[in-house]
C-alpha cells in the first residue's frame, strides 16, 4: 500500500499548514499613518470633524437634474458639489 502524502514539512509542521505554501519572504513594514486621521504631523487643524450627519433634502425633478448635470461636469459626486455649494453660499452670506 501506498504511503499517505503529506504536504507540511520542516518548521510548518508546527504552523497552519496552508501556510506552508505561501513564500516567507522579507516583510516589509508598513507605513503608519502621519497622524491621528491621516493628518500629516506637524498639522494641527483647529477641529477634525470624525462624523458626518444625513440630511434628506427634497427636490423637484428640474432642479435635482441641474444639480447631477452640473456636478458631473465638475467631476464630483453629487454629495460632494452639494457640500461645496453649501460652503459657497455660507461664506458669500457671512454665515
Amino acid at each position: 500500500m501506498a504511503k499517505k502524502k503529506s504536504f507540511v514539512t520542516g518548521p510548518a509542521l508546527y504552523e497552519d499548514p496552508a501556510l506552508s505554501f505561501i513564500s516567507r519572504g522579507e516583510l516589509q513594514p508598513q507605513e503608519e499613518p502621519a497622524g491621528p486621521l491621516g493628518v500629516p504631523e506637524g498639522y494641527r487643524p483647529a477641529y477634525v470633524e470624525r462624523r458626518s450627519r444625513r440630511v434628506q433634502l427634497v427636490l423637484p425633478p428640474s432642479l435635482y437634474g441641474r444639480v447631477k448635470q452640473a456636478s458631473q461636469g465638475e467631476g464630483l459626486s453629487l454629495n460632494e458639489f452639494c457640500c461645496r455649494a453649501l460652503e459657497r453660499a455660507l461664506e458669500q452670506g457671512g454665515e
